[in-house]
């Protein structure tokens, strides 16, 4: 190899794009000419010499620059000197504008020499036309051997490719791929791989390249290449480095790994799914093969031929026939002779036969065969035996199963034929045909067929049932049908024996294959359960009109027929919550109670008070409107709600009509029941605000009618209401007072005719109001007895009564008597005589005072007997208030008083009126005749001390003597009089 000499290593050149000119510099040409032994370079002439393998891609770069395509190329490639040498050189260019003279477009670049020549000629001195000869031969071996040679320059970074690259990947022939965009169409998961190989032999690790890995190829799919390279050193022809290699296409060989691989898979798969089966399967495969010199082996068998036969694997590997050894003695020669049948015959066969087990007993198996016969006369049985023990069982099971339900489908048939119900099977065919499959004897009897008429009939036997129920029949039958639900009726059919009667079917339907639906069900009759149902019927509605009625009652007054309280206070609350609903909110109430009521029922009897009653509910009910409400909420008390609409001054309109029809003459027996009523009305424009409490304000109007005389009416008013709050207020008081402990007994001295002295005092409640100061009874005690209170104050009185005469005892003060007012209500009261008996004694006796209309309007039996346990108590019986009422002599008698008290009404006009006196006279005559005291109260002047005493009576009370004094001062003036006296 030749020196190379010194020469310039650049110059540059361009292409004027307008013209074409093609420019070179000095220094390019100096470059050049050197490497082509002098003389003028011209653009064809450097074409042609630029190796034939680098051509195509040095001047491509070129082109694309100047049609636009690209801004700029770089392209190393090789020139071949006159001498035959290959010198390296690198091309660069870029598209520009030239600024002088004129604005024309240009490519311009460089271009570098690197190295030496690559090869000089020998002593024999190849020519260029040998070596470009010799270039085409290598080209045209590569190509045609699949194969891509390329090189790389480390030191200068510069990269070549075969021109067949183009046609491995795809790409068009013009394409000059550079290093970088090949290495971009490198699978991103070998692409670092690759850099790396590349790396180690350009840095000298290594010193050859192999790698494997997947390019992009034009359609998108990716081609395996295979690459080797190796590392040449030029550096004593003063050169770089270069890696010299090529590239293969090894996408088949790597399809064809792929399928290797996976068919070499797939046996493995079939392989292991093989004895899968063979050692999960239930029966034994085994192989059993016999040679042409009748020796016996099995090539292959699994675990469950052991496991079934009852021998090991060792001894079946040390006599084939080992297998055979605990097949029962009575098969085992039919077993042989059905293998070697079907060995002739080549023909699969199978018997079943049985093993005695060592360990699990006697077993039944199925062998069976399948003979295979070669041309050495060998032959193969592939053979299995499967444990079929379990299944023989289950066939002798099945079998005494067949036979019990043979039995007891003959029992019940003969249930069947016995049975009340009747059963039936009804069969209707996809074309509407209808006939029964099977008919009990019952069924049969139930419809008055034999079986033999049923088959005959068909859809005739519905001829007897009842005309009006045929329909209905049909219809759930057709819809039982559609729906497969079940069909469920009672109907009347016309038996020829029984006449009318009732029956119950019920069935299920299927439906066959062949589109018939059949029911199969029961027949029952029924008709005394239809005469049941109706009796019950019959009795359930009787009980609902007795329910409807004892409703009707438990809202109704049994004599009058009106409604009751409990009915009432239902609508007044139903008025109540319409109000609250936005429902008309005027009400009015009428109280209406019967005056002089239990007059009639003393002089008249029982049954004419019941008359009387009836009387005010017809006038009521002839009096009042549709939209109003009239009951009788108490003995002789009713009440009207009038209807939304009705007025204050309506409500009195009504109570006008009823007060004049009920003025009219009304007799009982011949006889007139004389008695009146008394009203109270109470009106509000708005019942939500008052609520219940409308019904007391009624009751208050009630209360002023008859305070006002009776037999009248009277509004609730402002004036009402305002007493009504008072009396609320002095309720509340009432109670504190009790709590509080402010009642107290005042004293009044009772003066005898005869001796002037003080034969006794009377017992007077007083309230000392912490406000009002000293009330008397008339201020607070009606309240008092509505709120239930009078026993509780009566008890605290008479304690402190009693307390009192224990210390007036203590100070040298003895009473003869002490009296007390006491009600009728009072009277059985144990507490009171107890009381009363605690105070008797030491020289005092204690005497109630009863008011004289206890004896006039309560006569009852209970009365008088707790008369009697007072009287034998010791307690003496005063009538107060005597001539303000009617009490009769026999009453006088009956009730045997110590004492009658004339009323002070009575004893106050005695000193002016001649005819006051004449009725204290009476009263103190029929007294004496009796036996009786007589003490006259009210007693305010020395006049009228005088007059009675000249009339006649025995103690006088009042004013006149004394005021009611508390117990300090009743004392101090009593102990004042004694002195006096002495």
């Amino acid at each position: 190899m030749s020196v190379p000499r010194e020469r310039p290593r650049a110059g540059e050149w361009l292409v004027d794009l307008e013209t074409g000119a093609i420019e070179l510099s000095d220094s390019i040409q100096d470059v050049l000419g050197h490497a082509l032994d002098g003389g003028r370079l011209s653009f064809h002439r450097l074409r042609s010499s630029i190796h034939p393998a680098d051509r195509k891609a040095a001047l491509c770069g070129l082109r694309r620059v100047m049609r636009g395509e690209s801004r700029s190329f770089e392209v190393a490639f090789r020139l071949i000197g006159t001498d035959g040498t290959e010198i390296w050189f690198r091309a660069t260019g870029e598209r520009r504008v030239r600024t002088a003279p004129h604005h024309a477009e240009l490519v311009c670049g460089t271009l570098t020499a690197h190295g030496v020549p690559v090869s000089a000629a020998p002593a024999g001195r190849v020519t260029p036309t040998q070596a470009v000869e010799t270039a085409e031969i290598l080209r045209v071996a590569a190509e045609n051997g699949g194969v891509v040679p390329w090189h790389r320059i480390p030191e200068t970074g510069a990269s070549w490719f075969g021109q067949n690259l183009n046609t491995v990947l795809g790409l068009p022939a013009e394409t000059q791929l550079t290093s970088a965009e090949f290495r971009r169409r490198i699978h991103p998961d070998d692409a670092q791989a690759v850099t790396d190989r590349q790396a180690a032999i350009e840095a000298g690790e290594a010193e050859t390249f192999e790698a494997e890995f997947r390019v992009l190829h034009a359609d998108g799919s990716w081609r395996w290449l295979a690459s080797k390279g190796k590392k040449v050193d030029r550096s004593a022809a003063s050169m770089p480095s270069m890696i010299c290699g090529s590239l293969t296409d090894i996408t088949a060989r790597k399809h064809d790994q792929a399928r290797l691989s996976d068919a070499v898979e797939s046996a493995r798969r079939a392989r292991d799914r093989l004895n899968t089966l063979v050692f999960n399967a239930p029966s034994a495969l085994f192989e059993y093969r016999v040679a042409a010199d009748g020796s016996v082996s099995l090539p292959y068998f699994g675990a469950k031929l052991c496991e079934i036969t009852g021998v090991t694997r060792d001894e079946i590997a040390t006599d084939s026939t080992a297998f055979e050894r605990h097949i029962h003695p009575e098969d085992l020669g039919a077993l042989r002779q059905t293998r070697d049948a079907a060995g002739k015959d080549m023909t699969a066969a199978n018997v079943r036969h049985r093993i005695v087990h060592p360990e699990k007993g006697l077993r039944w198996v199925v062998s069976s065969f399948k003979p295979t016969a070669f041309a050495d006369g060998t032959r193969v049985f592939y053979c299995s035996i499967i444990d079929i023990t379990s299944e023989m069982e289950a066939e002798g099971r099945a079998a005494q199963a067949a036979e019990e339900v043979q039995k007891a489908h003959e029992r019940l048939r003969a249930v069947a034929d016995i049975a009340p119900a009747g059963l039936y099977e009804y069969r209707m065919a996809p074309d509407g045909q209808i006939d029964f499959p099977y008919t009990s004897a019952r069924f049969e009897d139930l419809i008055g067929f034999d079986r033999a008429e049923i088959e005959a009939l068909g859809s005739g036997v519905f001829g007897r049932i009842h005309p009006d129920d045929v329909p209905e029949v049909l219809a759930r039958a057709e819809e039982s049908a559609k729906s497969l639900t079940p069909w469920n009726m009672r109907f009347r059919l016309t038996h020829p024996q029984r006449g009318m009667v009732w029956l119950h079917g019920a069935s299920i339907p299927r439906r066959d294959p062949d589109g018939s639906v059949i029911w199969t069900g029961a027949m029952n009759d029924v008709t005394q359960d239809v005469q049941r149902e109706a009796e019950l019927r019959r009795a359930h509605r009787l009980a609902e009109e007795m329910r409807a009625e004892n409703e009707r009652q438990a809202l109704h007054d049994g004599l009058t027929g009106l409604p009751n309280r409990r009915y009432y206070d239902q609508m007044l609350a139903k008025r109540l919550e319409g109000a609250f609903a936005d429902g008309p909110k005027g009400c009015a109430l009428i109280r209406i109670d019967l005056d002089h009521f239990k007059y009639v029922n003393d002089t008249l009897g029982h049954e004419a008070g019941d008359e009387v009653l009836l009387r005010v509910a017809g006038v009521l009910r002839d009096n009042i409107r549709a939209g109003d409400f009239a009951a009788r909420i108490g003995g002789d008390e009713f009440s009207i709600i009038l209807g939304p609409s009705m007025s204050r001054r309506n409500a009195g309109e009504i109570v006008e009509r009823i007060q004049a029809q009920l003025a009219e003459p009304f007799l009982y027996n011949g006889r007139p029941c004389r008695f009146g009523a008394s009203f109270g009305i109470a009106y509000a424009d708005d019942i939500t605000a008052f609520g219940a409490e409308l019904q007391v304000f009624a009751d208050a109007a009630l209360y002023r009618a008859k305070e006002g005389g009776r037999n009248r009416m009277e509004f609730f008013t402002a004036d009402l209401h305002r007493e009504l709050l008072e009396e609320r207020r002095l309720a509340k008081d009432l109670h504190e007072a009790l709590e509080r402990d402010q009642f107290l007994p005042y004293f009044q001295p009772q003066i005898s005719v005869s001796t002037g002295e003080v034969v006794g005092v009377e017992t007077l409640l007083r309230w000392n109001h912490p406000k009002r100061g000293l009330l008397t009874p008339d201020a607070f005690l009606r309240v008092a007895e509505q709120l239930r209170l009078v026993p509780e104050i009566d008890r605290m009185v008479m304690r402190k009564a009693r307390d009192a005469l224990a210390r007036w005892r203590a100070n040298g003060l003895v009473i003869p008597k002490i009296s007390m007012n006491v009600c009728a209500g009072r009277v059985q009261d144990p507490d009171l005589v107890s009381l009363a008996c605690e105070m008797s004694g030491e020289g005092t006796k204690v005497a109630f005072e009863l008011m004289e209309s206890i004896l006039v309007e309560d006569e009852s039996t209970a009365l008088a007997h707790g008369l009697r346990k007072i009287r034998e108590a010791g307690i003496d019986i005063e009538v107060d208030d005597f001539g303000s009422g009617q009490a009769s002599i026999i009453g006088l008698t009956e009730i045997a008083p110590s004492a009658l008290k004339i009323d002070r009404r009575i004893v106050a006009p005695v000193a002016d009126d001649e005819g006051a006196r004449t009725v204290v006279r009476a009263i103190v005559e029929i007294a004496q005749t009796l036996g009786i005291r007589t003490v006259a109260e009210g007693v305010e002047t020395q006049a009228h001390a005088d007059i009675l005493a000249e009339i006649g009576c025995d103690v006088l009370q009042g004013f006149h003597f004394s005021t009611p004094e508390s117990e300090e001062d009743f004392l101090r003036r009593a102990l004042a009089r004694c002195r006096n006296v002495a």
